[in-house]
Parts: C-alpha cells; sequence; structure tokens
C-alpha cells in the first residue's frame, strides 16, 4: 500500500480505495494480489485508476513494480517509489523502508 499511499497523497486520488481494509494479514495481501493477477497486472489497475502513465524514464516521486528480497529466503515483486538515482523505496519485512537500486523497472508516473 506505501505506492498507493504516495499517489493518494500526491493527486487525491486514492487508487487502492476498495482494497483497503480487505485484508490484515501477509496471507490475506497474497490472495488479494493472486485475485488481481499478480503485483504488475494489479499496479497497471491501479495506475490506470489514478490517471497515471507508463513511463520508462523516471522521475522522483513516480511508482513502480521492482523486485526485492522480502525475506531471508523469498524474492518477489513489490511496489515502490523513485527516489533518484536508480534508488526506489519499498517496505520491508519489518516494516521499515528500504531503499534498493533497480535498474528497468514497471513504472508509471503522474507529472
Amino acid at each position: 500500500m506505501m505506492p498507493a499511499n504516495w499517489v493518494w497523497m500526491a493527486t487525491g486520488r486514492d487508487p487502492a480505495a476498495d482494497l483497503r481494509g480487505t485484508y490484515d494479514t501477509q496471507a490475506g495481501a497474497q490472495r488479494t494480489l493472486l485475485a488481481n493477477g499478480g503485483m504488475k497486472t494489479l499496479w497497471a489497475d491501479l495506475a490506470g485508476r489514478a490517471g497515471l502513465r507508463p513511463v520508462e524514464g523516471y522521475a522522483r516521486g513516480d511508482v513502480g513494480v521492482i523486485r526485492a528480497q522480502v525475506s531471508a529466503r523469498r524474492v518477489s515483486d513489490v511496489g515502490a517509489v523513485y527516489l533518484g538515482n536508480l534508488l526506489w523505496a519499498t517496505v520491508g519485512q519489518g516494516g521499515g523502508i528500504l531503499a534498493l537500486r533497480v535498474d528497468r523497472p514497471l513504472a508509471w508516473t503522474f507529472q
């Protein structure tokens, strides 16, 4: 939800309004992702709802889907916000913010 929160704050449009409160566990989040076609498909839909457009050259504040180490044994697609210099911010396993260097994520802009 972190990138959806960012889009909501930046644009006043909450692309994930219908998903909020529908799950409260990691398993529930996984079920929601699967029901919506996975992270990339879900974010393509969320970006469209918010009026964002796909982008290949990123600007600070753009949102995207990156591949990240989400636990000691698992790599997964996660939502992220672009910080600049190929750094993307996402929420880590313990709830803290991670800044990861990623090249060529799937991304959208509202700028």
